[in-house]
Formats: C-alpha cells, structure tokens, sequence
C-alpha cells in the first residue's frame, strides 16, 4: 500500500509534503502511515457528512463513522504538521444543500484541513 510512496519519498527524491496519499477511508492508512519514515499529506475522500449518503457515494469504503475519519485524520495531520485535503465532490441536487454546508462547518471546525469541492451536475 506504501511502498510507491516510500520510493518515491527516498529514491525519488520527493519532499514528503508534495506526496498525497488518497483514501476513502481505509483503516490500514490510519495504522500505517504514521510508523512509515516517509509521511505523505493525507487527502480524504468525504462527499457527504451523512452515513447513509457516504454509504450510497461511496459504496466500497469502510463503514467507520464520519467523526472518527475526521478525528483519525486530524491526528495525523497533526503529528505530520500537513494538512488533511478533504476531498467533496459537489453533486448537483444530492450533497450540495444547506444543511450538508453547515454540517461540513461544524465537523471541519479548528481543524487543520483543506476542503476541496469539485462541482459536477447531474444529467
């Protein structure tokens, strides 16, 4: 899972903070990553702050709570000084109302992250 990162981190000569590690969620990031020598940024794919629409988007990814990838992430984020690129595909009509908004606000409030929306539209 991290050996690309780790060659290209080494052999590679790339600076640890212009690798990203992209997850949906998997646990095994949260164990690993942190005990490699080469600690990439960390980008989280989220889209929704509902379980069940999390579940619906992203059909493959782990059912850990949304609080816990958040917290898990804050932690690592933290201990590498990097900021979590939290990833939210917009979708038009299903993830991009109001109340996701200030759900995303309060869930994301103090922490040190980077919120990436990409906009699509649907038909």
């Amino acid at each position: 899972m991290c050996e690309a990162i780790q060659l290209l981190g080494t052999k590679g000569n790339i600076g640890h903070k212009n690798l990203v590690f992209s997850t949906v969620g998997d646990p095994r990031v949260f164990e690993r990553l942190p005990q490699e020598p080469v600690k990439p940024a960390l980008a989280l794919s989220l889209h929704s702050t509902d379980a069940l629409l999390r579940k619906q988007l992203l059909p493959r990814a782990p059912q850990i709570s949304i609080e816990e990838l958040v917290e898990q992430s804050e932690a690592y984020a933290r201990a590498t000084s990097y900021p979590v690129q939290y990833q939210w595909t917009l979708i038009d009509g299903v993830n991009d109302g109001d109340a996701e908004l200030e759900r995303i606000a309060q869930l994301l409030s103090g922490k040190y992250a980077i919120m990436n929306f990409n906009p699509v539209q649907r038909g």
